[in-house]
């Protein structure tokens, strides 16, 4: 049996990170506090990639209007998201981003606009093993996090770089789905993809633990 284990420490949220209070005056992209900005969460060990939503504000109504983001998944992953600014409120993206090119308007904007990163995030892909019978799964948290661990049976390898992100769905498990306290679970098959943690919501300060252990008799990524 081995183990694999990433702890997180997500970075504070917030609505001005990524992009500080500005009114476009014409359609094309804002200017971010870093070109590009990548996500400053705390990884042990260091390296894996977080992506987190971004929360997008007005506050005027610039709902005619729409955004597009263009950034990187959690897995490293070229990717663009499309969607509607909101009125004077926050919306957030339906995609994760660990790293943001670009953040743009397609016309003049009515309001300030900013951008920040929203508590909600996703890891990288952590390998499984095709010569696994099994993984028994942990989470440890602290503060207050609702979180699931997901799980890919499309095969990737540790080394490999992946160009299109992996199909992921709950775990089979249902102790580690939509959990709030440590918990432990159970997959008694052979994933040839891997397990990622996804926070559904967080408080600053939470912290999140995944222990992945292999039932194997043949150590694979």
């Amino acid at each position: 049996m081995r183990a694999k284990t990433l702890t997180v420490t997500p970075v504070n949220t917030d609505t001005v990170s990524i992009a500080a209070s500005q009114m476009p005056g014409a359609a094309g992209a804002l200017t971010l506090t870093a070109s590009p900005f990548g996500m400053p969460d705390t990884t042990v060990p260091a390296g894996p990639l977080v992506a987190h939503k971004l929360n997008l504000s007005s506050d005027a109504d610039d709902s005619g209007h729409t955004y597009t983001i263009v950034g990187l998944s959690a897995d490293g992953v070229a990717q663009t998201e499309t969607g509607n600014w909101p009125n004077t409120a926050t919306a957030k993206s339906t995609k994760y981003f660990s790293s943001v090119k670009s953040v743009s308007i397609n016309a003049a904007a009515t309001g300030n606009l900013t951008v920040g990163v929203a508590n909600e995030f996703v890891t990288q892909l952590m390998c499984g093993s095709r010569y696994a019978t099994g993984f028994s799964i942990g989470v440890h948290v602290t503060g207050t996090i609702n979180y699931t661990v997901q799980m890919t049976v499309t095969p990737v390898r540790g080394d490999q770089t992946l160009t299109v992100d992996p199909a992921y769905v709950s775990c089979t498990d249902t102790n580690v789905v939509a959990q709030t306290a440590d918990k432990i679970g159970y997959v008694a098959q052979p994933i040839d993809g891997g397990f990622r943690l996804v926070a559904n919501s967080y408080s600053n300060g939470a912290t999140a633990e995944l222990i992945v252990d292999f039932n194997e008799l043949i150590a694979a990524c």
